[in-house]
């Protein structure tokens, strides 16, 4: 049997690690609006901003997102991971189609950030809509903190 001691000074200063939901339906979001999770359930490093709408990377490092994303009764939904603003994937949630329903759409994403960048998943067309509920919902934790990006070179 062996035993491990942490150092409590140090224990648990690196983990990343947040999980928030979407509470109401969000309606008539404008073009390049960041989707605000408003019930933050996890959120070790404070790495999730509320009021931004976004992680906000404590630490430079790899990091691991997920989200799901419900479609409104009989709507679309066109949505974007963003990085710093900057599109990185589209998404899309099929609600319309016949007799109207309800969809979801969920997936998971690396990207590397460095200290002070943003990730958030933000509305691509006018108007949209995206259910509440706790049927949305946007998570992430820090997979290796590094102190710079290692695929590049040079």
């Amino acid at each position: 049997m062996s035993i491990h001691i942490i150092d409590r000074r140090h224990a648990g200063k690196d983990i990343v690690a947040f999980f928030a939901a979407l509470t109401s339906n969000a309606l008539n979001l404008g073009v390049g609006q960041n989707i605000r999770f408003d019930h933050v359930i996890t959120n070790h490093g404070s790495a999730y901003n509320v009021h931004a709408g976004a992680c906000i990377a404590p630490v430079s490092g790899t990091y691991v997102f997920m989200y799901t994303l419900m479609s409104f009764f009989d709507h679309n939904g066109h949505f974007q991971v963003a990085h710093n603003g900057n599109m990185v994937c589209k998404l899309f949630v099929v609600g319309n189609v016949a007799g109207g329903t309800w969809a979801t759409s969920a997936g998971s994403f690396v990207l590397y950030l460095e200290k002070g960048d943003t990730v958030s998943i933000q509305n691509v067309d006018p108007g949209e809509y995206l259910s509440g509920g706790h049927y949305s919902f946007f998570s992430g934790f820090l997979l290796k903190e590094m102190e710079h990006d290692p695929s590049v070179v040079g």
